[in-house]
């Protein structure tokens, strides 16, 4: 591979017949809480005032290996860093009210009993839109990930105060089993993914 830099029509052309460069700024998610949680239908309204989240990654574990005096690190796992997602609350407080319903779920407060795991985890799908999309829902996407397996760990504290009168937004950290994605026919295929696991998002191209 030549070392040349590209020039910047080079580099436009080549950008270019990759789509284009991505934004930041057009995704949706979609969540899917456990089947048997009586407040499921609250989702649609927590999920609509998202506006941050991250696309997470995975990192490998690694354990050190001496080998004639010398430490060589070794991997021996994957590892799936917890995701936050930030809402901003309305007056209602129905995307607050929902997140600690779900960890309610997880952990009724008369009962203190935990949950089976598989009875508190659903699904979180992140979906990332074109620029060129007009409106960004899902099956217009050209890139959906989905966080397997999650469950909220925790929602973030909020101050009040007489004296802030900005926006009120909340966090929520979400932990996960593993990731996997699509991309749709119409985008540039990777060679990448989070797990072996299926995705239940739109048609597209599975990536592992």
């Amino acid at each position: 591979m030549s070392g040349t830099p590209l020039s910047p029509s080079d580099f436009m052309s080549k950008v270019g017949n990759e789509g284009g460069i991505s934004t930041r700024n057009k995704f949706s998610i979609m969540v899917s809480p456990p089947m048997d949680m009586p407040w499921k239908s609250a989702a649609p309204k927590a999920q609509m005032v998202c506006h941050t989240i991250q696309l997470p990654g995975k990192s490998l574990s690694r354990t050190e290996d001496r080998i004639y005096g010398i430490d060589v690190q070794k991997p021996y796992g994957i590892t799936f860093e917890p995701v936050t997602l930030a809402f901003y609350n309305t007056n209602n407080f129905k995307a607050r009210e929902f997140w600690e319903m779900w960890l309610e779920w997880i952990q009724p407060r008369q009962s203190r009993n935990i949950r089976y795991y598989s009875k508190m985890i659903g699904q979180i799908q992140i979906y990332h839109y074109s620029e060129d999309v007009k409106e960004p829902v899902p099956g217009e996407e050209n890139y959906v990930m989905t966080l397997n397996e999650a469950y909220p760990m925790s929602i973030e504290e909020v101050e009040l105060s007489w004296e802030n009168q900005d926006v009120m937004d909340f966090q929520v950290q979400i932990s996960y089993k593993d990731w996997s994605k699509k991309i749709s026919e119409g985008s540039r295929g990777g060679t990448s993914g989070g797990s072996g696991g299926q995705s239940s998002g739109p048609a597209g191209k599975e990536m592992m």
